[in-house]
């Protein structure tokens, strides 16, 4: 056995001679372990128990009031102020969860600005409401600029290695050029991009968009180019008079511009699919490196643009759903508001209301303020805020008071209706209904009863148009029209009405047969009223405006579209036969109650005296 002397002698010569490259210990600590051995003493350390830092309640709600008062102020600013250690303050903050945020830059909004996104917010949400898939159809653009100065954050860009290599990264190259670069996104997919160079006017945006929607519509199914909707900014360009007539007449009402149909929000790059995305990660992956000519950085954006997968960009256009949903519940602040007050949440905030203070007490609502509010909404009731605020020159703050607290009043929007009837429209509804019930309800010509509408497109690039009849029992038969564009009393008379008319007295040749269409020139000529009158048809007429007392209108079509919505045809042949497909899915009972439904609209429009009465 070895002595423990003999231990520590081995124990130097170890560590000393067989490992001299090792890493020593000082010499001190060396001989103080050397000790412990000799002694017979524990050497391993002692624990020692942490000091506990006791800071007082007066600490800890001065140094929270002071940055409370001074929010932009750094550790080092109280450190100055006061005798507080940087551990105390730091420990404070700690405690009570106060982080130094960033400030976020953003586009000042002016005057107006917040109720126009709050009007296209609305607008927005209402749209999606519709149809979960209406998202799909609107096209948003925008433009941006690329060159080959880039940007370069250093906070974000980065290399790996075991030593600094002291790499550079060039800036303000000396030869610069530079492009412009048009996308859209629809759905999940990118328009583009398209690329052009220097200043873009009202002209060339009209010549520029011609050539891009042209192409682009012409591959669009029938549905998608029905619902599509096109969003622009407010750059110039886009507001100029032959702009606006381009887009009334290639999309009607449904394009969304500064001064469109559809009003855009300015300064509203939070809403834009292609600012709160697209842009800044194509840049922040384009940027990375140097481009020596124009072709490398346009081919780098066209590679870039074709990598970004379908699931992202979907992603990316349903987060405006979300987005317009905040900035309605803020009153539409930007996004780092929102993300603000998230914050404010998190650290323990319970309400939205701000905290109490002492100010001037409000004199504007007053008995006075809401009869002179009442007495302007009575004598125009499309009255505009605005026009209020500057007639009594108070707030918009106590005009809402006045207009939703103290008058109960709501900002109601018109609903759409087909026509404004007049007096004898009105009166020619109600007796058409009295008329029919009256028919229908004297004898059994319910049962043998049938109903036409002519008109149907298929879903590809041609267009086919369909008669089709059905009647209580369902589908009866459906003729395509093969040479003609659009019906005519000839067609309608000697081919299509003929086959009809054969097909339902296959069994019954005595068949009564009633025939109800709409007010269609084929539908009312003469030859058509003869045809009918020599075949033992009765003719069932239809007052003027009247969808919303046509099975067709209410029943038919719109079952007909939700069946096949999304489906893509390869030819007219085949859209056809898809349609019939779908009548004919179409069970019994369904067009029992679509006949049940048309009796008691009948009834409704009788009780309001002609009135259009859909949402009533």
């Amino acid at each position: 056995m070895f002595s423990h002397e003999e231990k520590c002698d081995m124990l130097e010569c170890y560590l000393v001679e067989l490992y001299p490259a090792r890493i020593q210990p000082y010499e001190r600590y060396f001989l103080r372990l050397y000790r412990k051995f000799r002694g017979n003493e524990n050497v391993f350390a002692k624990t020692r128990a942490k000091k506990e830092f006791i800071i007082s309640e007066a600490t800890e709600i001065a140094v929270i009031g002071y940055f409370e008062a001074y929010r932009e102020n750094s550790i080092a600013d109280i450190l100055k102020d006061s005798n507080f250690s940087y551990g105390t303050v730091q420990r404070i903050l700690k405690k009570y969860k106060f982080i130094p945020y960033k400030y976020r830059p953003v586009q000042t909004l002016l005057a107006g600005d917040p109720e126009r996104r709050l009007v296209f917010c609305h607008w927005y949400l209402s749209f999606c409401r519709q149809n979960v898939n209406n998202f799909r159809y609107l096209l948003w653009t925008d433009e941006s600029n690329f060159s080959n100065s880039g940007m370069f954050n250093r906070k974000n860009h980065h290399y790996w290695s075991r030593e600094n290599l002291l790499l550079v990264h060039p800036r303000g190259p000396q030869v610069r050029f530079s492009f412009n670069v048009w996308c859209g996104i629809i759905g999940s997919k990118i328009v583009g991009p398209f690329f052009y160079e220097g200043t873009l006017t009202g002209e060339r945006y009209v010549e520029f968009m011609s050539e891009i929607l042209t192409n682009f519509l012409d591959e669009l199914d029938l549905i998608s180019r029905h619902h599509l909707h096109f969003q622009q900014d407010g750059a110039p360009a886009h507001n100029s008079r032959g702009t606006y007539h381009f887009l009334s007449t290639t999309f009607n009402d449904q394009w969304i511009g500064t001064n469109g149909p559809i009003q855009w929000p300015p300064r509203s790059p939070d809403l834009n699919p292609l600012d709160y995305f697209l842009w800044g990660y194509l840049k922040n992956q384009i940027y990375k490196r140097r481009y020596d000519n124009l072709d490398a950085l346009k081919t780098a954006v066209r590679e870039k643009i074709t990598q970004i997968d379908g699931r992202t960009i979907l992603k990316t256009v349903r987060a405006v759903e979300k987005r317009a949903q905040k900035c309605i519940e803020e009153q539409a602040p930007h996004q780092p508001t929102i993300s603000r007050w998230y914050g404010e949440f998190k650290r323990g905030r319970v309400s939205f209301s701000d905290d109490p203070r002492v100010g001037a007490p409000k004199t504007a609502v007053t008995q006075e303020s809401d009869d002179a509010v009442r007495k302007l909404i009575i004598e125009d009731r499309h009255v505009t805020y605005r026009e209020i605020e500057a007639s009594l020159k108070i707030s918009k703050t106590s005009n809402q008071k006045i207009l939703h607290e103290e008058l109960g009043i709501k900002k109601l929007v018109s609903r759409w209706i087909p026509h404004l009837l007049t007096e004898e429209q009105k009166a020619a509804r109600v007796n058409w209904c009295q008329k029919t019930l009256d028919h229908f309800n004297s004898g059994n010509s319910k049962n043998s009863a049938v109903w036409v509408f002519q008109v149907f497109r298929s879903r590809s690039v041609s267009k086919k148009m369909v008669a089709t009849f059905v009647s209580k029992a369902g589908h009866i038969a459906t003729i395509p029209l093969n040479e003609q564009r659009t019906v005519a009393a000839d067609w309608y008379t000697t081919i299509c009405l003929p086959k009809v008319i054969t097909e339902l007295r296959k069994i019954n040749p005595e068949r009564r047969i009633v025939l109800h269409q709409d007010n269609a020139s084929s539908h009312t000529a003469q030859k058509t009223r003869q045809y009918l009158t020599e075949e033992n048809v009765e003719l069932l007429d239809h007052p003027p405006y009247s969808p919303d007392l046509s099975p067709n209108d209410f029943f038919t079509f719109p079952k007909i579209k939700n069946r096949l919505r999304g489906q893509r045809f390869q030819s007219p042949e085949e859209a056809v036969d898809a349609f019939k497909n779908a009548v004919l899915d179409l069970l019994g009972n369904e067009w029992n109650k679509c006949f049940e439904n048309w009796f008691e609209r009948m009834q409704m429009c009788i009780n309001l005296r002609g009135e259009y009465f859909e949402k009533q």
